[in-house]
């Protein structure tokens, strides 16, 4: 993610890798919370030996997480070298795969969970994405994803309220979305739902919620 003048659309390079964290924490409403509560949901289904899959792994946070709480059986990927190789400086004493990749990757399949937090709205092949997602779980397995939606008028304005709320200004709020015009290309609540049902998946159910951003749980018959 690269933020500079307002002609400039927001990319992943190693300015934001730099400060991911702190980027999170400001933009992104209940950003640990939102981990713990993912992770919390696969440890009452799957035991530590769970196969898990993050997509979207940025630096590293959510995949140290998990392993801190046992989980060793983890693979990261991420389309950003930048961000990876801030991982592989948090992750290198974890044995963790990180991967460089554009599209799921298929060949490390199947997994029990697959993760994919505040990514799939940047991906623009969406529903051909979700279906592959689906393929390489095994049956039984659990789809978490989380992503920023459609926001009503009033939604966007508490939205809003809460960046400022993180310390940062109008005027960053403002340019911030313009990098992201058709670079972050949200979907409706409805929309989600309805993509991941009829990609076959059962059992939708929404973890968690706040300011439009939307934390689905989704299962594999």
């Amino acid at each position: 993610m690269k933020e500079t003048s307002s002609s400039h659309k927001w990319v992943f390079d190693e300015k934001v890798a730099a400060r991911f964290t702190n980027e999170a924490e400001q933009h992104i409403p209940l950003y640990w919370q939102t981990i713990e509560l993912s992770v919390e949901t696969i440890k009452t289904s799957f035991n530590t030996n769970a196969k898990i899959l993050e997509i979207g792994c940025a630096t590293g946070n959510t995949l140290a997480y998990l392993f801190s709480q046992g989980f060793s059986h983890l693979i990261g990927c991420d389309s950003s070298p930048a961000m990876l190789d801030q991982a592989y400086q948090k992750l290198q004493h974890f044995q963790i795969p990180l991967v460089e990749i554009n599209h799921f990757p298929i060949q490390y399949a199947p997994f029990e969970v697959v993760m994919c937090n505040w990514t799939m709205h940047f991906i623009k092949e969406r529903e051909q994405y979700i279906q592959a997602i689906f393929e390489g779980l095994k049956s039984g397995g659990l789809f978490i994803m989380t992503d920023k939606t459609i926001q009503s008028d009033a939604m966007k304005m508490l939205y809003h309220n809460f960046k400022l709320k993180q310390g940062l200004s109008l005027t960053q709020i403002e340019q911030k979305e313009r990098n992201l015009e058709g670079v972050l290309v949200p979907y409706s609540l409805e929309q989600n739902i309805t993509m991941l049902k009829q990609t076959g998946f059962i059992n939708l159910e929404i973890l968690s919620a706040a300011f439009g951003f939307v934390t689905f749980l989704a299962w594999k018959p």
